[in-house]
């Protein structure tokens, strides 16, 4: 059966609401490690979005992106629409075994 780890993560790297098996850090500007605990048997399937960021003017270019994913791990980057790391408030779905 598939394992569904899930979060909502404010920009400051705050869990506001989740599955309660994975914590965060806020490693530097619009980076974000996420750990899962337990870690899956194999590399899990991740989603995400920027949601909450309160400006009915964000783009579709700002965006939540996950350039490292393992097992135990993976780091979000969110930004801006010009293509900056900033700090920006997201969710995040890891699905796997």
């Amino acid at each position: 059966m598939a394992r569904i780890v899930w979060g909502t993560i404010d920009k400051n790297g705050n869990i506001l609401n989740g599955s309660g098996d994975f914590t965060v850090e806020n490693i530097s500007s619009g980076r974000y490690s996420i750990s899962f605990s337990p870690g899956f048997s194999a590399l899990p399937g991740l989603v995400g979005s920027q949601n909450n960021y309160n400006d009915s003017s964000q783009a579709s270019s700002d965006a939540v992106a996950f350039p490292f994913v393992n097992k135990n791990s993976c780091q979000a980057n969110t930004g801006n629409n010009s293509g900056s790391l900033q700090n920006r408030s997201f969710a995040f779905i890891a699905i796997g075994n």
